[in-house]
């Protein structure tokens, strides 16, 4: 059951896990502050992926790669395709967990564990309830 506020510590969700029957996930919808914490982890993530692919000499090459406006623009509509690319999933998980119906306890040990289905559907409905402005298409927004 949803709840419609202005808090977002009140606006509880509770969904069907769509894949595993009859299992549920009850989650909250995240504050501006968490939000900014999945994305500031993944920002991190990708800089180590970086450092670890060979550091300048790759964002070099990165530069110069994307100074073509086709393949800028190609970026940008993958992450309009997807917007959970540029937030942690385990972080917007674990921020908006409140409770499952599954044994082992919800927390940040067992949430990376959960295969990767499961985990992209839970962190996209986290995001989609936390942030819904991030999944409207361009005629949603002419059409107000």
């Amino acid at each position: 059951m949803s709840v419609s506020s202005i808090f977002t510590n009140r606006v509880v969700v509770t969904k069907d896990v769509p894949h595993d029957a009859p299992n549920t996930v009850t989650f909250r919808k995240l504050a501006p502050r968490h939000l900014e914490a999945a994305a500031k982890e993944s920002q991190r993530q990708s800089i180590n992926d970086v450092k670890e692919a060979g550091g300048a000499k790759l964002v070099g090459e990165i530069t110069r790669e994307f100074k073509d406006p086709e393949k800028a623009k190609e970026l940008a509509e993958s992450v309009k395709r997807d917007p959970l690319l540029t937030y942690d999933r385990v972080t917007l998980i674990e921020k908006a967990v409140t409770g499952w119906s599954y044994e082992p306890e919800p927390v940040k040990a067992n949430f990376e564990e959960l295969d990767e289905e499961t985990q992209q559907w839970l962190a996209t409905e986290i995001l989609k309830l936390s942030k819904p402005s991030a999944y409207e298409t361009e005629a949603d927004r002419k059409n107000g």
